[in-house]
C-alpha cells in the first residue's frame, strides 16, 4: 500500500507539472500572438501613413507645376515687345497642351 501511495504522489506531480507546463506554454503562445497583432498594426498604420505622405507630396508637387504654368502663362500673355520673349511665348503656347 505504501509503495501505491508514492507512487500516486509521483503520478500526481508529474500530472500537475505537465498541467503547470501546457498553461504556461499556452500563456506563453497567448503573448507572443498579442506582440504579432501589435506589431501588425503599427506596421499597417505606418503604411498608411506612408501613402498619405507620398500623396501628399505628389499633390505639393502638382501645386507647384500649376504655379509655374499660371505665371508662365501671365508672363507671355502681355506685350511682349522684344524677339527673343516672341519666340519664347510661341514656344510656350505651342507646348500648352503638352504641359498640362
Amino acid at each position: 500500500n505504501s509503495s501505491g501511495g508514492n507512487g500516486g504522489g509521483a503520478d500526481e506531480y508529474t500530472s500537475m507539472f505537465q498541467t503547470c507546463s501546457r498553461m504556461a506554454i499556452g500563456a506563453l503562445l497567448n503573448a507572443s500572438n498579442t506582440i504579432v497583432l501589435g506589431v501588425m498594426a503599427v506596421l499597417r498604420h505606418q503604411c498608411k501613413a506612408d501613402m498619405h505622405r507620398n500623396a501628399a507630396k505628389r499633390l505639393q508637387a502638382l501645386i507647384m507645376a500649376v504655379e509655374h504654368i499660371d505665371d508662365d502663362l501671365f508672363h507671355f500673355s502681355q506685350d511682349l515687345n522684344n524677339e527673343t520673349m516672341q519666340d519664347d511665348s510661341a514656344a510656350f503656347f505651342r507646348n500648352f497642351m503638352r504641359t498640362l
